[in-house]
Protein backbone atom coordinates (compact mmCIF):
# COMPACT_ATOMS: atom_id res chain seq x y z
CA UNK A 1 0.00 0.00 0.00
CA UNK A 2 0.72 3.44 -1.13
CA UNK A 3 2.21 5.01 -3.67
CA UNK A 4 3.12 2.14 -6.57
CA UNK A 5 6.53 3.37 -7.43
CA UNK A 6 9.83 1.73 -8.14
CA UNK A 7 11.38 2.11 -4.85
CA UNK A 8 8.25 -0.18 -3.37
CA UNK A 9 9.61 -3.24 -5.11
CA UNK A 10 6.57 -3.92 -6.89
CA UNK A 11 8.12 -5.94 -10.20
CA UNK A 12 9.90 -8.30 -7.79
CA UNK A 13 7.02 -8.50 -5.44
CA UNK A 14 4.48 -9.70 -7.80
CA UNK A 15 7.70 -12.26 -9.38
CA UNK A 16 7.64 -13.73 -5.78
CA UNK A 17 3.98 -13.78 -5.65
CA UNK A 18 4.04 -15.99 -8.87
CA UNK A 19 6.96 -18.32 -7.16
CA UNK A 20 5.56 -18.43 -3.79
CA UNK A 21 3.43 -21.11 -4.58
CA UNK A 22 -0.02 -19.28 -2.72
CA UNK A 23 -3.55 -19.19 -3.95
CA UNK A 24 -4.06 -16.18 -1.97
CA UNK A 25 -4.49 -13.25 -4.24
CA UNK A 26 -1.63 -10.22 -4.37
CA UNK A 27 -3.57 -6.50 -3.70
CA UNK A 28 -1.76 -3.79 -4.23
CA UNK A 29 -3.57 -0.30 -2.80
CA UNK A 30 -2.41 2.99 -3.91
CA UNK A 31 -2.15 5.41 -6.89
CA UNK A 32 0.39 5.32 -9.41
CA UNK A 33 4.06 6.55 -8.96
CA UNK A 34 5.93 8.77 -11.35
CA UNK A 35 7.64 5.54 -12.77
CA UNK A 36 4.64 3.41 -13.23
CA UNK A 37 6.00 0.06 -12.65
CA UNK A 38 4.12 -2.74 -14.24
CA UNK A 39 1.56 -4.16 -12.12
CA UNK A 40 0.30 -7.45 -14.10
CA UNK A 41 0.71 -10.93 -12.38
CA UNK A 42 3.11 -13.34 -14.72
CA UNK A 43 1.09 -16.21 -13.67
CA UNK A 44 -0.14 -18.17 -10.23
CA UNK A 45 -2.58 -16.37 -8.14
CA UNK A 46 -4.01 -13.25 -9.44
CA UNK A 47 -3.04 -9.51 -8.84
CA UNK A 48 -5.62 -7.17 -8.23
CA UNK A 49 -4.93 -3.69 -8.22
CA UNK A 50 -6.97 -0.70 -5.92
CA UNK A 51 -5.78 2.96 -6.52
CA UNK A 52 -7.91 4.63 -3.86
CA UNK A 53 -10.28 3.64 -1.20
CA UNK A 54 -11.19 5.48 1.61
CA UNK A 55 -9.28 5.70 5.53
CA UNK A 56 -11.46 3.19 6.95
CA UNK A 57 -11.91 0.97 4.04
CA UNK A 58 -8.01 1.06 3.96
CA UNK A 59 -7.84 0.24 7.65
CA UNK A 60 -10.28 -2.72 6.67
CA UNK A 61 -8.04 -3.76 4.18
CA UNK A 62 -4.99 -4.07 6.05
CA UNK A 63 -6.88 -5.71 9.19
CA UNK A 64 -8.44 -8.49 6.91
CA UNK A 65 -5.18 -9.58 4.98
CA UNK A 66 -3.35 -12.45 5.69
CA UNK A 67 -0.06 -10.54 5.44
CA UNK A 68 0.99 -7.04 4.96
CA UNK A 69 4.11 -7.32 2.35
CA UNK A 70 6.15 -4.54 2.16
CA UNK A 71 9.32 -5.56 0.51
CA UNK A 72 10.57 -1.69 -0.22
CA UNK A 73 13.39 -0.61 -1.65
CA UNK A 74 13.35 2.77 0.11
CA UNK A 75 11.33 4.09 2.91
CA UNK A 76 11.22 7.02 5.01
CA UNK A 77 9.38 5.43 7.60
CA UNK A 78 7.53 2.39 7.22
CA UNK A 79 3.53 3.83 8.67
CA UNK A 80 2.31 0.96 7.00
CA UNK A 81 4.39 -1.82 8.66
CA UNK A 82 3.01 0.21 12.17
CA UNK A 83 -0.92 -0.23 11.41
CA UNK A 84 -0.58 -3.64 10.18
CA UNK A 85 0.83 -4.48 13.46
CA UNK A 86 -1.48 -2.36 15.19
CA UNK A 87 -4.08 -4.40 13.60
CA UNK A 88 -2.93 -8.17 14.00
CA UNK A 89 -1.57 -8.50 10.51
CA UNK A 90 2.19 -9.93 10.33
CA UNK A 91 4.34 -8.23 8.31
CA UNK A 92 6.75 -9.46 6.31
CA UNK A 93 9.42 -6.38 4.96
CA UNK A 94 12.87 -5.65 3.97
CA UNK A 95 15.88 -6.58 6.16
CA UNK A 96 18.27 -2.87 6.83
CA UNK A 97 17.12 0.04 6.24
CA UNK A 98 13.94 1.53 7.62
CA UNK A 99 11.73 -1.28 7.49
CA UNK A 100 13.83 -3.08 9.29
CA UNK A 101 14.48 -1.07 12.10
CA UNK A 102 10.26 0.30 12.56
CA UNK A 103 9.53 -3.52 12.61
CA UNK A 104 12.09 -4.04 15.23
CA UNK A 105 11.96 -7.85 15.71
CA UNK A 106 8.67 -8.05 15.07
CA UNK A 107 8.37 -8.75 11.61
CA UNK A 108 9.67 -11.40 8.50
CA UNK A 109 12.71 -9.84 6.98
CA UNK A 110 14.04 -10.54 3.48
CA UNK A 111 16.17 -9.44 1.17
CA UNK A 112 14.18 -6.99 -0.39
CA UNK A 113 16.61 -7.45 -4.42
CA UNK A 114 16.12 -11.28 -3.49
CA UNK A 115 13.16 -12.49 -5.16
CA UNK A 116 13.45 -16.04 -4.07
CA UNK A 117 14.29 -14.77 -0.65
CA UNK A 118 10.73 -12.83 -0.97
CA UNK A 119 9.07 -15.85 -1.93
CA UNK A 120 10.01 -18.34 0.51
CA UNK A 121 8.55 -15.65 3.22
CA UNK A 122 5.49 -15.42 1.52
CA UNK A 123 5.26 -19.07 1.52
CA UNK A 124 6.28 -18.87 5.05
CA UNK A 125 3.48 -16.89 5.86
CA UNK A 126 1.02 -18.53 3.44
CA UNK A 127 -0.58 -20.74 5.62
CA UNK A 128 -4.33 -21.38 7.33
CA UNK A 129 -3.60 -22.94 10.69
CA UNK A 130 -4.35 -20.90 13.02
CA UNK A 131 -2.36 -21.94 15.68
CA UNK A 132 0.76 -21.36 12.94
CA UNK A 133 3.69 -20.45 15.37
CA UNK A 134 5.64 -17.75 13.17
CA UNK A 135 2.22 -15.82 12.48
CA UNK A 136 1.20 -15.89 16.47
CA UNK A 137 4.78 -14.68 17.16
CA UNK A 138 4.64 -12.22 14.68
CA UNK A 139 0.99 -10.90 15.43
CA UNK A 140 2.41 -11.05 19.23
CA UNK A 141 5.84 -9.42 18.68
CA UNK A 142 3.86 -6.91 16.16
CA UNK A 143 1.16 -5.93 18.82
CA UNK A 144 4.43 -4.99 21.50
CA UNK A 145 6.33 -3.11 18.48
CA UNK A 146 3.15 -1.46 17.53
CA UNK A 147 2.81 -0.09 21.00
CA UNK A 148 6.20 1.42 21.37
CA UNK A 149 5.00 4.02 18.12
CA UNK A 150 1.59 4.95 19.97
CA UNK A 151 0.89 8.55 20.83
CA UNK A 152 1.58 8.57 24.50
CA UNK A 153 4.46 6.78 24.30
CA UNK A 154 5.81 8.75 21.87
CA UNK A 155 4.61 11.75 23.92
CA UNK A 156 6.70 9.96 26.99
CA UNK A 157 9.59 10.29 24.69
CA UNK A 158 9.39 13.63 23.96
CA UNK A 159 8.73 15.31 27.36
CA UNK A 160 11.73 12.70 28.80
CA UNK A 161 13.88 14.48 25.66
CA UNK A 162 13.42 18.01 26.58
CA UNK A 163 13.86 17.44 30.52
CA UNK A 164 17.51 15.92 29.51
CA UNK A 165 17.97 19.17 27.90
CA UNK A 166 16.89 20.88 30.76
CA UNK A 167 13.90 22.19 28.88
CA UNK A 168 11.14 23.15 31.15
CA UNK A 169 7.85 24.96 30.39
CA UNK A 170 4.02 24.27 30.63
CA UNK A 171 1.48 22.06 28.40
CA UNK A 172 -1.36 24.13 26.95
CA UNK A 173 -4.75 23.22 28.24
Amino acid sequence: MGRVEARKNIERLIAAHARSGTHRPLVIIGPDGDDRPRCAGSGGAPVRRVQWCERLSLLRAIHDAHALLLPSLAEGFGLPIVEAMALGTPVLTSRGGATGEIAGGAALLVDPTDTDDIARGMAALDGNDPNDPLRARLIARGYERADFFSAPRQEQRFVDFYRSLGVTGHRAP
